[in-house]
């Protein structure tokens, strides 16, 4: 019984044991910052040295260089020749080991293809200590490019981990004289180069953003809005933004896209040409759709840009800028041509006078006198009760065009310009032919006349 328990301890002994060496190996092999002490770890299966198992500590008092390399990296391996030289100018200073990890994916016939090749062609021999497949390196010095150089001072302290440029003679007497480097080589772990770039890596201190282009979909979170301009035009803080608007808004901010106004005869400012006045000849189904996007808030039709500059510049340079990200992405050319065309021309008559505005304006919370011309508006393509308050003819007209097959214009003398209006709307108009429209109009009191008239027209096609 004495000896059951006896090596019932022995057995517990060996497992404890076995777990706190597994336990050890885990903790030392994470990655470690710049001045700490490197675990003292056994590296197994050395080549070209006198021992084919040694431990950081066996390079105690010498700067030891880990050369991370892979076969995949020529950069890599055509400095074999150079750092034979180092190793041979510092003699017993340094210690250089060329380390192929486990995770470059590489084989043993790889390496050893390699090497056969540097030897044939280049009569070349690698001289230096190495060590390949090695299972513990990588995971203590993570990296995502090669070559890579890990540098641990005499006292097992890591002292830089840098690019090959890094590695000269000038540098290594620094770092034996105590010195360390200003910069260190820092690879993002878990970066994958398959997929884009993201804005969180864009925004690092560290990478130096230089210009950018971004445009986007509707972004949850964040407020609609615009950046503006200084007096002199020139574009504040190098960048440009525009928040979660419509295509056609993205487009006609600032005038960059000149040809989509259009101006009026009495009228100071142009104005964004009707969607009835637009042509879509194009195979991009999407743009046509975005661009004539009539509701106010659709997130599957709305989009964010944002343009970071090189430099400070006027806003006539950079909206030309804006021109190609919008135009390349969308695939369009833009050209303005008059064309003869069927439109509705409005008259009023009498009868107009019974949907006179009845819109009380104070309770609706705007007692000022500014707000008295305030419009109050229900015209989302979803909405159950679609109405213009308090309306101009001009706002009635502006809404109708931008879904309206036929253009629909007033007749230069008509009356009640500045009368406001009450008008309702069938909760299906969107859906209304030119003859239904017709037939609403006449029926709220307009006379509607059709005509043939040259009339400005944008014509989308495709750009490629």
């Amino acid at each position: 019984m004495k000896n059951l328990f006896h090596h019932i301890f022995i057995i517990i002994l060996g497992v404890s044991f076995a777990f706190t060496s597994f336990s050890q190996t885990v903790s030392e092999t994470r990655a470690i910052s710049i001045g700490d002490p490197v675990p003292d770890i056994l590296i197994s299966g050395l080549k070209n040295y006198p021992n084919d198992q040694v431990r950081i500590s066996d390079f105690k008092g010498k700067l030891l260089i880990l050369d991370f390399w892979a076969t995949w990296c020529p950069s890599c391996y055509e400095s074999f020749p150079q750092f034979d030289r180092l190793q041979k100018q510092f003699d017993d200073e340094i210690q250089i080991i060329l380390v192929n990890a486990i995770e470059t994916k590489d084989t043993e016939k790889k390496i050893s293809n390699l090497f056969e090749k540097q030897l044939e062609n280049l009569n070349y021999q690698v001289k230096l200590p190495y060590v390949n497949l090695e299972p513990t390196l990588g995971k203590l010095f993570p990296f995502q490019s090669l070559p890579q150089y890990v540098w641990i001072d005499g006292e097992g302290k890591l002292r830089a981990i840098t690019q090959k440029s890094d590695v000269t003679p000038e540098n290594i007497r620094h770092v034996l004289q105590g010195g360390f480097f200003s910069h260190t080589k820092k690879d993002i772990p878990d970066f994958d180069r398959q997929k884009p770039l993201t804005i969180d890596l864009f925004n690092r201190e560290d990478i130096g953003q230089k210009y950018r282009s971004l445009l986007t979909g509707y972004i949850e979170g964040i407020t609609q809005g615009y950046n503006s301009f200084s007096p002199s035009g020139v574009v504040r803080d190098k960048r440009v933004y525009r928040y979660n608007t419509t295509l056609k808004m993205l487009m006609t901010m600032g005038n960059i896209f000149h040809e989509l106004k259009v101006s009026t005869p009495g009228v100071q400012m142009a104005m964004p040409i009707p969607n009835s006045q637009v042509i879509f000849e194009t195979s991009n189904a999407r743009l046509q759709s975005s661009f004539l996007n009539v509701d106010d808030f659709d997130r599957d039709r709305m989009y964010t840009y944002e343009l970071i500059l090189p430099d400070t510049l006027r806003f006539n340079v950079v909206k030309e800028f804006m021109r190609e990200d919008i135009s390349r992405y969308f695939n369009f050319k833009l050209k303005k041509e008059d064309r003869k065309t069927s439109v509705f021309v409005l008259n009023s008559t009498p009868k107009l006078a019974n949907i006179e505005s009845t819109f009380d304006v104070v309770n609706q919370g705007q007692a000022t006198e500014y707000y008295k011309t305030y419009v109050g508006k229900s015209t989302n393509r979803e909405a159950e009760e679609k109405y213009i308050k308090n309306g101009t003819i001009d706002n009635l007209l502006n809404w109708l065009n931008s879904f309206s097959a036929v253009p629909i214009l007033t007749n230069e003398v008509i009356t009640h310009q500045s009368q406001r209006y009450d008008f309702d709307f069938p909760r299906d108009i969107y859906e209304y032919t030119p003859e239904q429209l017709k037939a609403y109009l006449e029926g709220i009191g307009f006379g509607v006349f059709e005509e043939e008239r040259v009339m400005p027209f944008v014509v989308f096609s495709n750009r490629y």
